[in-house]
């Protein structure tokens, strides 16, 4: 699991393990989204990007009113919450991908996620990714760009013929 020091993640917060979120079953993740998720995973999960999380806020589409409650809020609502699952479960995907490739050791998928939103794609007629986040259909448009990225079916950056076929998936995700 991972453990991460935030200044308003409350003292008997939960800590995000990605890959468990990217695994859950839909019916698990309905009950989270319908719940709310903590509005500290917001906080985490921007840390754990690299990515101010006013910036995250922003890309995601999820507005202050977007927290449920009065004026100390401890959850999101329900579409807010959705949109942040999503993001949380492409994290889950690209610590998955590294995990099955054998080479998890030194990746951080967070990281890595935060910047590869950030990059304009090829595959992407030239947008970053990030302008995607903000609806449940362009973060499945981004898992399957990921997953062919894993794959080789895609072109990802400004070279059309690189892919993860015949590659170390870590070297591949790393540029190295």
């Amino acid at each position: 699991m991972m453990s991460t020091t935030m200044t308003r993640t409350p003292a008997n917060a939960q800590h995000v393990d990605w890959m468990v979120l990217h695994r859950e079953t839909p019916w698990e993740r309905i009950q989270r989204i319908k719940v709310g998720l903590p509005v500290y995973w917001l906080d985490h999960t921007a840390l754990a990007l690299g990515i101010p999380m006013k910036d995250l806020a922003l890309m995601l589409g999820i507005g202050r009113s977007a927290r449920k409650g009065t004026a100390v809020a401890t959850h999101l609502a329900t579409d807010a919450s959705e949109r942040l699952l999503g993001l949380m479960c492409l994290v889950g995907q690209v610590q998955t991908i590294v995990a099955e490739s054998g080479e998890p050791c030194g990746f951080d998928a967070g990281r890595w996620l935060g910047n590869w939103l950030l990059c304009p794609q090829v595959a992407l007629q030239g947008r970053k990714p990030s302008e995607f986040l903000d609806t449940v259909q362009g973060q499945l448009l981004l898992s399957g760009l990921l997953l062919q990225m894993q794959h080789g079916g895609v072109a990802v950056f400004s070279n059309p013929g690189m892919s993860l076929k015949g590659c170390s998936v870590k070297r591949f995700l790393l540029g190295v």
